[in-house]
């Protein structure tokens, strides 16, 4: 009994046209994905990303007042981001007050 070329079990196509098919259509898909690699940097893009940004702000912020555990992680990291900035300005007046050389040294432009 003679042999022929290997066939799939699926379709009883040749497997060497099988991944010839297959390798076709992978390129087919990846020139199509190529195509969307700079999306989020045109206008249009760039439009689309912040409306769908928002409305998912909208939805999450939802979330948040809705459900009272969510709303109270969400009032600690508002705290959290009020100490820091504070403790920033702090710093910055310290600097200012008690060692304006080192706010001098920080606004010089650094050696290149």
């Amino acid at each position: 009994m003679k042999k022929g070329a290997p066939t799939s079990i699926i379709d009883n196509k040749p497997l060497k046209e099988r991944k010839e098919e297959k390798e076709a259509k992978d390129r087919k898909l990846l020139e199509e994905q190529s195509k969307l690699a700079n999306i989020s940097k045109t206008e249009a893009g760039t439009v689309l990303i912040e409306m769908i940004t928002h409305e998912l702000t909208v939805r999450v912020q939802k979330f948040i007042d809705d459900d009272p555990e969510c709303s109270a992680y969400n009032n600690m990291l508002k705290k959290i981001h009020l100490k820091e900035v504070n403790g920033k300005t702090a710093v910055n007046k310290l600097v200012q007050r008690y060692y304006p050389a080192i706010q001098e040294e920080t606004q010089k432009e650094p050696a290149v």
